[in-house]
């Protein structure tokens, strides 16, 4: 079979957004057959994920290749360069490869609207050489993403070491509690993101923990984490626990995720961090936001599926378009 290898070379954000565009390029190889991937910007985060940690190059479907050092050698340099030069770098050179491969470009990085890239027309663009530079975030292939859940799981789920910690963590909280709720509190750039429409203090979230403290009864147990350092005297230590992973105490991000996605429900204002965790859990997921009533809300089943037809989701965020 020929294969065209997509080399993907920028866009997107941070974690929870990569995670999102490589599983759509994933669903899509997946699909298809023919096509071969090459992530870029998940670089910095291949040592975190089962699939990309003996595969630094972020290939799907992972192969081993004599440039398998090449994100480490990468780094390696990034890290004994001043921050401003290697931010520059980190900008330009994704950009440069599109300027002097332009038969072979695909350049999305500011298109308008989002892009099916499962559809024919497309897909005739991919298969048009042995290999295409791909940059863009709003790529999308939400058919083949559904149906390739279980494989994008596995391969895009966090290393074993963050799970086993949360499982250490969980286990004796639930001899005490039952159910167990992963309350994601998000604050940094979401104090200005869609207008601060989505940061919320203290109160509020206290105020939605005793909702639903009312909704599952009193024996609800409540597992926190946070992006940013949080007063945690607001919050009753009789049920509300801190997970690692929170910013100012112990432990990597993926620690809160893993805790997060080791309880019952999780519970966050819409993010694709708390979708993730969600979604690597299999748990289901409780929206909050403004005028939300946390002990009625419905919870959604799938995040990503029933996500799209949510429309607190839909319009809170462009990961569903």
């Amino acid at each position: 079979m020929t294969r065209t290898t997509v080399i993907h070379t920028h866009g997107g954000g941070r974690f929870g957004n990569q995670l999102l565009l490589f599983g759509h390029l994933i669903a899509l190889a997946a699909s298809e057959g023919d096509l071969e991937i090459v992530h870029m910007p998940f670089w910095p985060y291949a040592s975190l994920c089962a699939g990309t940690d003996t595969n630094p190059l972020c290939i799907y479907p992972a192969r081993r290749t004599i440039a398998q050092a090449l994100p480490g050698v990468v780094r390696t340099i990034a890290g004994v360069l001043p921050r401003r030069v290697e931010r520059s770098l980190a900008y330009r050179v994704p950009r440069l490869l599109h300027r002097l491969n332009p038969q072979r470009s695909i350049d999305l990085d500011y298109a308008p609207q989002t892009t099916d890239i499962s559809a024919p027309a497309f897909l005739a663009r991919l298969r048009s050489a042995p290999w295409m530079l791909l940059a863009g975030y709003d790529l999308r292939a939400w058919t083949a993403f559904d149906a390739e859940s279980d494989r994008l799981r596995a391969f895009l789920r966090p290393l074993p070491r963050f799970w086993d910690a949360a499982a250490r963590f969980v286990a004796p909280l639930r001899q005490r509690h039952d159910p167990l709720i992963g309350v994601h509190i998000r604050r940094t750039d979401y104090r200005v993101w869609r207008h601060g429409k989505f940061f919320f203090d203290d109160s509020q979230y206290v105020d939605w923990i005793e909702q639903m403290r009312s909704r599952w009864g009193a024996r609800t147990g409540f597992v926190l984490s946070a992006d940013e350092i949080v007063d945690r005297t607001h919050f009753n230590p009789e049920y509300c626990h801190w997970s690692d992973g929170t910013v100012g105490g112990p432990g990597h991000f993926l620690d809160g995720l893993a805790a997060l996605g080791s309880c019952d429900v999780v519970a966050a204002v819409p993010s694709t961090f708390a979708a993730w965790a969600s979604f690597f859990g299999e748990k289901p997921i409780l929206l909050l936001a403004t005028g939300v009533n946390a002990a009625t809300r419905p919870c959604l089943e799938r995040v990503w599926t029933d996500g799209r037809r949510d429309p607190l989701m839909v319009h809170a965020t462009d990961s569903f378009a």
